[in-house]
């Protein structure tokens, strides 16, 4: 608790109901009805007691939203131990595990529960309060006892057996992998033991010395590599991952379920919220697994009865009667049991209309009345914008942000006239209210400027980039050779060569030809990777093709190259107008945002508003997936034109992406003096020519539409900025009208197709890029079901969604039949209420439609893939796609794409037919989306289609065709080369030395058992150019897969010795009975160099004979070179004189 928490509280000290409240608890009365505690400060209350109390509390919450409230708002307070119990989110008799998210958060709620079971004793004010939602007690968990056994606990120095490990493991759910990227997943490789447990931070690492528990380390599931020594831990408990499972189990062995209430010890405190609603709310909860009981049992006579799996309130209700109980109501007057009602004075400020006049004033009397006045901001922008806001009328203010030092001096300070001064906060407080006998007022910045409230959804946040890239070669995938073309890998090949055991990579060309390529050779052969459905031709071994279909590419690229040269350098002296720096209206509109920016998207914020700032026109592409705020950065840019008398369009290429950007504008724009206008086909003829007139005449200052606004009956006042929405939906003749336009204004492009790092690297200083991958914080991956059609199915996933106020979309894409699924889905569900849209409605019909679905008029959009694009309507978690099988991948990640926009659960099912033939090509692909998570390399994979769409979206119908005729890695390679080379730079295209020594140097395949991992640490290290790329290689082989065999060793020397020999200039080492020849690149001064190599074999004492055997070579001999370590002689030698340097 920081020191403004502590005095907060220690203002209750004075609150009489406070202090009685106190009192009843101390005097040890079982039931306390309390009541008028408005906006959050019942939190408030629960934490100036909980500062003092030393026992558990559990409070209940009358639905989830109010539970997840709570839990923000006692941790604002300075309440420690706060764990959320979260319900499901899942339907009675649902066999599906909860979210991993809201799994691990029971987790944790479970690990301190058996902490209270056990008797604990907690310090004041460090004891636990759980919070759950009502549905959470009525639901039966796991016993604590049966809960204990399934734990498995690890400590240093104790004997392990792997197998009966294993055992356990896939007992409480965890899954073998690999390699372990996601929670629940467990690996083993050899005595290395990696376990990612649902509520650990980060992944764990258990490594034996034998059977012996040698060390237990935390590292990054991304970078597969373990955090520093001094984070090794001396025991782990290993919770279980799949409690519904679990649940099954215990109930098959005849182990009863518990309640939350079986965990408690006699000395918690139970706090009711709201129970007036619990019993209702739980006769609708008895119903709902009742009606869900009797369809299973329809299915299948194997159910659990209900009153095994879940209890009621009437049931519960007594067992209260063992623990104090307050039972909070903000209204009525409680009497329980005789029980007189504490009442609070407090209100909050629910009905009051948003307005910074009304809470100026408000603040203004309370400070005379000294009030403590607490207003909590969002965010330090917003913070420093009340401020400034504050100062203007001669308020003093002071803020508080945890963290600084200062905070743990911060005393109340007296201002003004002796008023106290009001403190300016940054936190997660969900209502503001005034406690009139504690002379409190709390307010947020959202309720004073009228902006949403925003949910606060506890996530885990991960660093690093993924070990599993998508550039990984896998077997029986296709490669790139740069001399021989296309081929497919079939794998690694270990052969004797002259005695030796060395690893080939073969690869299958056309006539069954195939080509063995040593692995030092690798830097070589690239990944094909090119869209799904093109399946490129085997080239034939010897053929010209290949190096003619290389030399075309190679031409075109550079035909490409040019014009975006040229291009840029036409830009750069161009005269553009130069806009002002950010201004205080430009602040504080980006503090109104209501969500958190992410570093990518902050980032191309500060780039845009840079290229606005400069005297040359802008012309600048943001790429980010759907969702990840590129529309935010598009409002800030424009916001800064128009302050400057300039206009603004925005362009889409659809009606209905129109719709939502003029929306979005207006929201946005609403408290500002500028006027935001559309057109587009939901504009009748007459609406459009007076649109036209006053954006002639400058009334008008951001103009959305669709390309009616390129015609030539569209004049501007003074236009300063396009934004362009999907500018590859447009077509040609368009897009000439805006290359036209780009002479002249500022130009901002959006697209919602991610681009590959690689190509963003080749195209710098052609093109302004932004690149936004950073996912919003709270977003969760989508929960993706394959189906066939099933009535129940169906069902269940609507109810779902409705009984949490939720949306939902169906896709069907065939308007010929549209309206028989609909007749469908009101048998399945006669209540549901059902719009249809597609592309043959006419404008006023689909604007209708959209707009009554927006305001919630329909519970379910039955249409076309026409929402593949640009909708985003928070509500809608909840997608259904028939005939899954007919999309593409691009499609379906779209089509996904449009749920999962807020921060609740979000599902889509994959409908496909049952009994009809489905392709592979379709298979593949609903398997990729069907195994898209944050973390899995399924989702890299599948990303990589994207990237590659994007690629031709970005560049062209005939750059696309070079993409496919080379593939995309080789053709990113040949672009980044062109590049370099007409702007000036020097491209050398130096071939590393080669090595024949007589030493077994390869990757054995029980030491590293995954052969793609193995492929790619033969390409890290061939591709490494510098010792400490090696020392890292070294470091990670050792930390992932334990201690380093003989071969692999050499494996690293090797490598070490290319790079000693690349330094000097050699191009060939060749290892002789008695020391080795260095063979020298053409040109290169013998003479000079051999004395190089005298001087470095004087400056270390080396006994070698150095001498010239022809114009390119020289020997190095030693007397005994047989009994030496004769890697590390040639190493050493030939890296001596860079190390002098």
């Amino acid at each position: 608790m920081n020191r403004l928490q502590s005095f907060q509280i220690e203002r209750l000290e004075g609150n009489e109901e406070f202090i009685r409240l106190r009192e009843r608890l101390e005097k040890g009365e079982k039931a306390i009805p309390i009541c008028g505690l408005a906006g959050s400060s019942l939190a408030y209350i629960l934490a100036a007691l909980c500062s003092k109390r030393s026992h558990p509390l559990l409070l209940i919450a009358s639905n989830r939203e109010r539970a997840e409230q709570m839990a923000d708002d006692m941790q604002f307070f300075g309440v420690q131990n706060v764990f959320h119990f979260p319900d499901t989110e899942t339907l009675p008799y649902e066999l599906d595990e909860p979210h991993v998210e809201i799994a691990a958060r029971q987790i944790e709620s479970y690990e301190m529960l058996c902490r209270i079971a056990d008797g604990e004793e907690f310090a004041e004010g460090k004891a636990p309060v759980i919070i759950a939602p009502l549905e959470s007690l009525l639901q039966k968990i796991l016993a604590p006892e049966f809960y204990r056994q399934k734990r498995v606990r690890i400590r240093w120095g104790q004997t392990l057996d792997i197998n009966d490990l294993c055992a356990r493991l896939v007992d409480i759910g965890y899954e073998r992998s690999a390699v372990v990227e996601a929670r629940g997943e467990f690996s083993v490789r050899g005595g290395i033991i990696d376990i990612f447990a649902l509520p650990m931070e980060n992944p764990i690492r258990i490594d034996l010395f034998g059977r012996e528990v040698e060390s237990i380390r935390p590292f990054d599931s991304f970078t597969q590599r373990s955090f520093q020594l001094k984070d090794t831990l001396e025991e782990v408990a290993i919770p279980p991952a799949k409690l519904v499972a679990l649940t099954r189990k215990s109930i098959e062995a005849n182990i009863n379920l518990a309640v939350l209430l079986d965990y408690l010890s006699a000395n918690a405190l139970i706090v009711l919220d709201e129970p007036d609603a619990f019993e209702p709310q739980s006769e609708r909860f008895e119903q709902l697994v009742e009606q869900q009981y009797f369809e299973a049992s329809a299915h299948s006579e194997q159910h659990t009865p209900p009153e095994r799996l879940y209890s009621s309130w009437s049931a519960l209700h007594p067992r209260l009667g063992a623990f104090a109980v307050i039972s909070h109501s903000q209204l009525s007057v409680l009497e329980t049991g005789g029980a007189k009602s504490i009442r609070f004075a407090s209100s909050s400020f629910e009905d009051v209309r948003p307005s910074f006049e009304h809470y100026l004033e408000l603040i203004k009397t309370r400070q005379l009345a000294d009030y403590h006045i607490n207003v909590v901001c969002d965010n330090e922008g917003q913070l420093q914008r009340f401020d400034e806001l504050l100062r203007e009328h001669e308020i003093s203010a002071a803020s508080f942000i945890p963290g600084l030092k200062q905070d743990l001096k911060w005393s109340p300070e007296v201002g003004k006239g002796g008023l106290r001064d009001i403190v300016l906060s940054i936190g997660n407080l969900h209502e503001g209210f005034s406690l009139s006998g504690a002379q409190t007022l709390f307010i947020t910045d959202r309720e004073i400027f009228g902006r949403y409230k925003r949910r606060h959804v506890y996530r885990r946040v991960y660093k690093g980039a993924p070990i599993a890239a998508p550039t990984e070669i896998a077997r029986d995938e296709f490669v790139v050779h740069v001399d021989h073309g296309i081929g497919k890998f079939l794998g690694i090949r270990t052969q004797m060569i002259d005695g030796r055991k060395v690893d080939l990579l073969e690869i299958l060309y056309s006539d069954d030809a195939r080509l063995l390529v040593p692995v030092d050779k690798i830097r070589l052969i690239q990944k094909y990777s090119i869209v799904e459905n093109v399946q490129p031709s085997l080239d034939e071994l010897g053929s010209k093709a290949w190096l003619a279909r290389k030399k075309k590419t190679e031409e075109k690229i550079e035909q490409m190259a040019d014009e975006l040269l040229n291009l840029y350098a036409r830009r750069t002296i161009a005269n553009g107008y130069s806009y002002s720096s950010d201004t205080v209206w430009q602040s504080e509109f980006e503090s109104s945002f209501i969500y958190e920016e992410t570093l990518d998207q902050l980032t191309a914020i500060e780039q845009v508003k840079r290229d606005l700032e400069m005297d040359k026109p802008m012309d600048r592409l943001v790429c980010g997936d759907v969702g990840y705020g590129k529309t935010e950065v598009a409002l800030r840019a424009a916001f800064k034109v128009v302050q400057e008398g300039k206009q603004v369009a925005v362009l889409a290429p659809t009606t209905i992406l129109c719709q939502q950007h003029y929306n979005t504008f207006s929201e946005r724009y609403a408290e500002y003096p500028y006027k935001v206008e559309m057109l587009s086909r939901f504009r009748t003829a007459s609406e459009q020519r007076k649109i036209l007139e006053r954006v002639k005449n400058g009334e008008v200052h951001v103009i959305v539409g669709t390309h009616r606004l390129l015609s030539k009956d569209v004049a501007f006042s003074d236009l300063g900025l396009v934004i362009v929405d999907e500018e590859q939906r447009f077509g040609v003749q368009h897009k000439e009208r805006l290359k036209e336009m780009r002479t002249s204004v500022d130009f901002l492009t959006l697209t919602a197709t991610p681009i590959p790092r690689t190509l963003y690297m080749a195209l710098s200083g052609l093109r302004d890029l932004s690149i936004i991958n950073t996912p919003p914080p709270n977003r969760l991956p989508i929960k993706t079901r394959m189906i066939h059609w099933d009535d129940e199915l169906i069902r269940e996933a609507i109810l779902r969604e409705l009984n949490r106020g939720g949306q939902i979309f169906f896709v069907h894409n065939r308007i010929q039949n549209i309206d028989y699924i609909a007749e469908r889905l009101k048998k399945i569900h006669p209540a549901l209420r059902i719009a249809i849209a597609h592309g043959r409605l006419n404008e006023n019909e689909l604007e209708h439609v959209m707009l009554d679905f927006v305001d919630q008029k329909y519970d379910a959009l039955l249409s076309t893939s026409i929402i593949e694009n640009g909708l985003d309507i928070p509500n809608v978690n909840t997608i259904i796609i028939n005939r899954a099988d007919a999309f593409g991948l691009a499609q379906l990640y779209q089509l996904r794409g449009r749920v999962g926009r807020d921060v609740k659960q979000a599902y889509a099912y994959l409908i496909t037919p049952a009994g009809e033939a489905i392709t592979d090509a379709a298979i593949r692909r609903l398997a990729a989306i069907n195994e898209f998570t944050e973390l899995g390399v399924g989702f890299n994979i599948a990303m990589r289609d994207l990237e590659i769409r994007g690629s031709g979206n970005l560049l062209g119908k005939e750059q696309h065709g070079c993409i496919v005729s080379v593939g995309f890695d080789y053709y990113c390679s040949l672009l980044e080369k062109t590049v370099r080379r007409l702007k000036g730079e020097h491209v050398e295209d130096l071939q590393p030395p080669e090595i024949k020594w007589n030493v077994e140097g390869y990757l054995p395949a029980d030491y590293i058992p995954v052969e793609s991992q193995r492929v790619g640490i033969y390409k890290r290290l061939s591709e490494a150019l510098k010792r400490n790329q090696l020392q890292d290689i070294n470091d990670e082989l050792k930390d992932r897969y334990g201690a380093i065999p003989l071969p692999v060793e050499n494996l690293i020397k090797v490598s070490e010795l290319r790079i000693a020999a690349m330094e000097r200039g050699v191009r060939r080492i060749i290892e002789t009975p008695q020391g080795y020849k260095l063979s020298l690149r053409a040109g290169a001064d013998i003479a000079e160099f051999s004395r190089n190599l005298q001087e470095s074999r004087r400056s270390i004492n080396d006994k070698a004979l150095i001498k010239a055997e022809d114009d390119e070579t020289i020997v190095v001999q030693y007397a005994n070179w047989r009994k030496l370590p004769r890697l590390e002689k040639a190493i050493h030698l030939l890296s001596a004189k860079a190390a002098q340097e």
